[in-house]
């Protein structure tokens, strides 16, 4: 639990050639709030995966959540989990849950929820494999002048290679 921010696990390897692997059977919980009220608003990490070099690796059979309420100028997040790299692959497994839960009551930013975020920059494949539950949910109490309120059940991104994302039967993505 953070006031401005609340990370469950951060995993990083910055100048190093090797894999970030994370693997979740328990129960991960971030919750985060209420941010500043005149600056920062409130963000909430379940697992939060990044290697500059190497692969990133996030195998979850658990339960992961994560959310952030924010009462200042500026909008909160919530993010399931996090994978990264520049230069690695990504792959996420989910047999497990993943929450990501927002709320705000910023007047200039909506709030933003993402069940997982996985992105390569120079890698060759985003590869995001679901079999379990994920959902993503994003709340404002006003209209947002500069910015939409969004909810992404699932946001794999990869620059110059492949993605892939498989919604096994069974599982549910929602948003």
């Amino acid at each position: 639990t953070g006031y401005y921010s609340a990370t469950g696990i951060s995993a990083v390897s910055k100048y190093s050639y090797g894999d970030v692997t994370v693997t979740n059977s328990g129960s991960i919980t971030a919750t985060a709030g209420p941010g500043n009220i005149y600056g920062y608003g409130a963000e909430a990490i379940g697992i939060d995966a990044y290697n500059y070099y190497g692969d990133v690796h996030v195998d979850n059979s658990g339960s992961i959540t994560a959310s952030s309420y924010s009462y200042s100028l500026l909008a909160g997040s919530a993010t399931g989990v996090s994978a990264f790299s520049y230069y690695g692959n990504v792959d996420v497994a989910n047999s497990g849950s993943i929450t990501a839960d927002a709320e705000s009551n910023s007047v200039y930013y909506g709030t933003s929820a993402t069940g997982v975020y996985a992105v390569s920059v120079y890698g060759y494949t985003v590869d995001v494999a679901n079999s379990g539950s994920i959902s993503a949910n994003a709340r404002s109490d006003y209209y947002s002048f500069y910015g939409e309120t969004t909810a992404i059940g699932v946001d794999a991104i990869n620059i110059f290679g492949d993605v892939l994302v498989t919604n096994a039967e069974g599982g549910s993505i929602s948003a």
